[in-house]
């Protein structure tokens, strides 16, 4: 593999602020900014040719736009295509009914009309989520022949989806068709979703290696919750084991 695109998503509106309304922007962003810096490190150093793409269903926000271009340096700003998403009343209504793992998927499907790249694979990355060996992950991706990479639990029927590497073409064939079926409200999640897509269509799949590290005491971009060893112990347990 010599060519990849990795996109980092983030939600901080209309949804994220619901539920914490005492969070500045700023305060939601400490981690996306460390993880677009961490990105432009790894950028620099890997031997594959890297496409760094953002995307955020509120970057369009007027009154917040200038708290996300603060999260790039002018090398960043160079090396990262923003993808601006504007989102409409009904949009907006939808994500707040149906939950982030709607937007999510609603980021990713406007990505994949905009990019200009005709990458085999792309990398999802969720924001917030420093990935401290991705470098060595990107640079072990030596089998094409799998559909996705991801971490899952067949027993408890969900995956991890807050990092996954999939083939443009089995993405865009099988499950951008989706969206609907997701609704947090209802127990929809994407993290069962994703692993029913895979099961009923036989995806070649294989967890990831080397196992993906997070950063300790991480905190989670929609109420600044911490991710303790004990949390990221049981997180390991239920997708790597």
């Amino acid at each position: 593999m010599t060519e990849i695109d990795i996109v980092l998503t983030s939600c901080i509106l209309p949804n994220t602020k619901e539920i914490n309304p005492f969070l500045t922007i700023k305060d939601r962003l400490v981690d996306t900014k460390a993880n677009i810096d961490h990105l432009m490190e790894i950028y620099r150093q890997s031997s594959i040719n890297m496409n760094l793409f953002f995307i955020d269903c509120s970057l369009s926000e007027s009154t917040h736009s200038k708290y996300y271009f603060e999260l790039f340096d002018k090398e960043a700003l160079d090396t990262f295509k923003i993808i601006n998403f504007k989102l409409s009343h009904i949009q907006k209504k939808k994500i707040l009914s149906k939950g982030k793992g709607y937007s999510e998927m609603l980021m990713l499907k406007k990505f994949l009309k905009e990019r200009t790249t005709h990458t085999e694979y792309f990398v999802k990355i969720s924001a917030r989520y420093k990935l401290k060996n991705l470098k060595n992950i990107i640079d072990n991706l030596k089998s094409e022949k799998e559909g996705m990479f991801i971490d899952y639990s067949r027993l408890l029927k969900k995956c991890s989806t807050f990092f996954y590497i999939v083939r443009t073409d089995i993405f865009k064939l099988y499950f951008l068709n989706k969206l609907d079926y997701l609704n947090d409200s209802k127990k929809k999640y994407l993290e069962n979703l994703f692993i029913k897509i895979i099961l009923n269509n036989k995806i070649k799949l294989s967890k990831i290696y080397p196992k993906p590290k997070l950063e300790y005491n991480l905190k989670s971009g929609s109420h600044q919750s911490t991710y303790n060893f004990l949390k990221q112990l049981i997180i390991k347990i239920i997708y790597y084991v």
